[in-house]
């Protein structure tokens, strides 16, 4: 079945909840103690935007933000964005952000999607001799840095057999998914990394018991099915997912 595109109502949202994620971004503590040159709102939708324009790199938002004056006046009247960063100044900016207080704009989105009703359309039910729907929420982690020589004290590490060393962070994503929609809606995320003072290294499964308690914790009446791979196929996280009342799908090898 082919997915359906993006109705006008739903583009005719877009300012709406750029509006909604710029007045939360206008709560998040900014831990830099200095004088700075760009707001944290700014550094904040200017991620945004960049994600939203399908952007390459860094580099070439930075590049675009100075020299195209139609993705400028977007910036300025969509995203509210005065100052766009450069990509160097734009990682000093957000790497000290926790990734927690991203989950209120993500909320605040669910949030004006359901009051308008337009959340409904995600409903999908999973038999079709029952009336029952649900919202289907997949988990699964993502790669977001890698390197064999940048690192910082909260990297997980990998040692490999040739004495080499991989640094990375990955993080766990809780988000909506429907068969015959293109769009997805991020619900809930979960960083996969180091503690201060830890030795050992943070694993996807650790982190799925702490993204399962704050999905809960963030949308208690929302009527999930929670879709799962292999790897959390066992009693800890099946025992949690009943505990929290999600219906699920896990895939599990026979053996």
């Amino acid at each position: 079945m082919e997915p359906s595109r993006p109705t006008t109502k739903q583009e005719s949202e877009i300012p709406n909840l750029l509006k909604l994620v710029r007045k939360s971004c206008n709560n998040i503590e900014d831990h830099v103690g200095r004088e700075v040159k760009i707001s944290l709102p700014d550094c904040i939708m200017s991620g945004v935007a960049m994600f939203e324009f399908k952007y390459p790199s860094l580099l070439q938002f930075d590049k675009d933000g100075r020299a195209d004056t139609m993705l400028a006046h977007n910036l300025k009247t969509l995203f509210k964005v005065n100052n766009v960063p450069s990509d160097t100044y734009f990682r000093e900016r957000l790497d000290p952000v926790d990734p927690a207080a991203l989950q209120q704009p993500i909320k605040e989105i669910i949030n004006y999607l359901q009051n308008n009703k337009t959340l409904s359309d995600h409903k999908y039910s999973i038999d079709t001799n029952s009336s029952d729907e649900f919202y289907v929420v997949s988990v699964d982690a993502t790669g977001n840095f890698s390197s064999n020589e940048v690192h910082c004290d909260s990297c997980c590490v990998k040692h490999h057999n040739d004495g080499s060393v991989t640094y990375y962070h990955q993080t766990l994503a809780a988000v909506m998914v429907h068969p015959e929609r293109k769009t997805v809606l991020p619900l809930c995320i979960e960083p996969i990394t180091k503690k201060d003072g830890a030795t050992k290294n943070d694993c996807e499964h650790s982190a799925a018991k702490r993204l399962l308690e704050n999905l809960r914790a963030s949308y208690p009446k929302l009527k999930m099915l929670i879709v799962m791979d292999g790897l959390y196929a066992d009693s800890v996280i099946i025992s949690q997912l009943l505990k929290l009342k999600f219906s699920f799908i896990i895939t599990a090898k026979e053996k």
